[in-house]
């Protein structure tokens, strides 16, 4: 969805209700996966939640600095025009990589399998979390 977003970009008016709108829904599905991959991180640390997590974070950060630097240096070379290109390019290696995540050898085989989403709605508990949501 990311990728979509950044490719919308360039299709949209540049006008900057239509920006301010493309960024909205970027931080909307952006805020929403960040908690979907804390869970996938903990659950793939299984029993070495508390030796592990603190550096998974801890290298997290420092890659997120670097990578503001370099995209930082990259724009001294670069035109500014050109953020939109190198977001999109970033979004799309993200969504490329996604697919390299595997299942956790101790996952149920009930999520190993795809489940129809239509049932998965009906159950109360996914209602409740709907609804107080």
């Amino acid at each position: 969805m990311e990728s979509c977003i950044w490719l919308a970009i360039f299709i949209v008016p540049n006008t900057f209700q239509s920006i301010a709108l493309l960024m909205l829904i970027f931080s909307f599905f952006q805020n929403a996966i960040l908690a979907q991959f804390e869970g996938v991180t903990l659950f793939w640390l299984g029993d070495q939640k508390a030796k592990l997590y603190g550096k998974i974070r801890k290298w997290g950060s420092v890659g997120f600095i670097v990578g503001v630097f370099v995209i930082g240096a990259l724009l001294e070379i670069v035109p500014i025009s050109m953020l939109p290109i190198l977001l999109l390019i970033i979004a799309s290696l993200a969504f490329i990589w996604s697919f390299t995540i595997r299942e956790p050898d101790g996952a149920p085989t009930s999520q190993k399998k795809l489940e129809s989403l239509l049932p998965v709605l009906k159950r109360p508990t996914v209602a409740a979390f709907f609804t107080i949501e």
